[in-house]
């Protein structure tokens, strides 16, 4: 499944979500008595899911962009190397191409003793 089709599921699944949540809201927010482990208050239950839902899609949220932020900076770093190595190895091929240079300038300036056959 591509990115593109996950992220379409993904927020049918929260419209769906948002839907339910608009048709059952006097259910969703009838408070009741809602133990804690080590105390008991009055609260929704519906309330209190729906809002830890919002909270780790923003969570999630939160992450994918610090994913997103990494990933765009390793690859900046990454151009940034392989430009550095583009330079020194054109400047590598330059130096080259003048010893060439000074080699044949030589090599022609250079009297022959016998002809090639």
């Amino acid at each position: 499944m591509n990115l593109r089709a996950f992220a379409l599921a993904l927020i049918l699944l929260f419209a769906l979500l948002a839907a339910f949540a608009a048709l059952n809201w006097a259910t969703l927010a009838t408070p009741m008595p809602v133990s804690l482990g080590f105390a008991e208050i009055s609260a929704s239950p519906g309330m209190i899911l729906l809002a830890f839902t919002a909270a780790t899609s923003g969570l999630l949220l939160v992450y994918i962009v610090l994913q997103q932020a990494a990933a765009l900076h390793e690859t900046r770093r990454f151009a940034k190397e392989v430009r550095a190595q583009r330079e020194l190895a054109n400047q590598a091929e330059g130096s080259r191409f003048t010893e060439l240079k000074k080699l044949l300038k030589k090599d022609c300036a250079a009297p022959r003793s016998a002809p090639i056959n």
